[in-house]
């Protein structure tokens, strides 16, 4: 079977979720089914190259020749050409999983929605980009043959606001990225870089709306009056929408010197980054999964949590959970992790069980028996 899959949400050098979903879903693939060929296509765009891959014969690379804003911005999404297979050649099934942008095709599809936070919350969203995923969307509904859902979350979303069919949704959870313990010159490398010397508390992800920092600042400066340790907040994560109003909302509470803002943290310091904070603190407002949960449960941190959308089922009983909109209740939830030892230590060996549940090799065959089922309705 020839699969084409979309991939620019994987070339990027800071890949977040999406990013890490692309390219590890791909390598699994590959691995698994090697009398597949799959076609990785993606288009043109300044500073972009294939993401690196284990030699494998069953992988090819298609870069469209039209700039990317061109074609996500205008041909696809409002002239509705070129087809995506004039570039890649005939294919079995097309595998979207681009998030603002619909994408020609006259083979069957497979769409993966990894979340429905623009159609709930669309304040907190960019009015552009909710206008091109009308066009993903509509095609979701009207013209795949299957839809992905990252969670049953996600799934019942879909069902609700996009009125499509629960079986035709099929839901395949996401996989631990794996991470190698850092040699200890980099251990050390991290403590000079980010000098954080101080124990902290640790949010990792895109700082915007969504993510609900500012209730998470609210809840750190309560945190601060009832805690005699000097703790930082340290948020990790490149910038999104609205994110200056973030950092001036810290200058606003005079928290400047205990709110450490990293940006984007390469991998290679990620993982000691994690592994020496004291609480992993996921305020999120609305999430299709959130890996950075599996991450924290790999690296032996409590979970300060979100008790709503995907986080619960992802967490199951690994998190300490609290009500997003309530910064009392963060701050409440936080204490209890900061205080409590034997608290974190039954949330750690929580989470380390909890990882069973979610690998990459379970979600690359979930989602070839999906193309499979596809193709064999033609």
């Amino acid at each position: 079977m020839r699969i084409g899959i979309t991939v620019d949400d994987g070339l990027s050098s800071i890949a977040g979720g999406i990013g890490q979903y692309v390219r590890s879903l791909v390598k699994h693939l590959a691995s698994i089914a090697p009398d597949d060929q799959f076609v990785l296509v993606y288009a043109r765009a300044r500073g972009v190259r294939p993401f690196a891959l284990p030699s494998a014969s069953n992988i090819s690379w298609v870069e469209i020749p039209i700039p990317r804003l061109l074609l996500h911005r205008f041909l696809w999404p409002l002239l509705g050409k070129p087809l995506i297979e004039s570039f890649t050649g005939p294919l079995d099934v097309l595998h979207i999983t681009l998030t603002t942008t619909r994408v020609p095709t006259q083979v069957p599809t497979v769409v993966t929605i990894y979340d429905l936070f623009p159609e709930k919350y669309p304040d907190h969203f960019k009015p552009s980009g909710r206008f091109f995923r009308k066009g993903l969307l509509k095609q979701a509904k009207e013209q795949a043959h299957a839809i992905i859902a990252i969670s049953e979350a996600t799934k019942h979303d879909i069902v609700e606001l996009l009125g499509m069919t629960a079986d035709s949704i099929a839901v395949i959870h996401l996989g631990l990225p794996r991470r190698t313990a850092p040699p200890s010159t980099l251990e050390a490398g991290f403590i000079r870089r980010y000098t954080l010397q101080q124990p902290y508390i640790l949010f990792v992800g895109r700082i915007d709306p969504r993510k609900n920092i500012k209730a998470l600042i609210k809840a750190f400066s309560q945190l601060r009056r009832k805690t005699k340790d000097p703790y930082l907040l340290v948020l990790a994560g490149s910038n999104g929408w609205k994110a200056q109003e973030v950092r001036r909302f810290v200058e606003r509470l005079g928290l400047q010197d205990s709110v450490r803002f990293l940006g984007y943290v390469p991998d290679e310091y990620l993982s000691s980054l994690m592994r020496n904070a004291t609480v992993f603190a996921y305020p999120s407002l609305y999430e299709g999964f959130g890996l950075p949960l599996l991450e924290a449960m790999a690296y032996g941190i409590p979970i300060a949590a979100s008790n709503i959308s995907s986080i619960p089922e992802v967490a199951g009983p690994a998190a300490n959970y609290f009500d997003p909109y309530d910064p009392t209740d963060i701050c409440r939830a936080l204490v209890e992790l900061v205080e409590d030892a034997p608290l974190r230590v039954t949330l750690i060996e929580e989470g380390h069980r909890r990882l069973a549940n979610f690998s990459w090799e379970r979600t690359a065959q979930q989602t070839l028996e999906v193309y499979y089922r596809v193709a064999g309705e033609r």
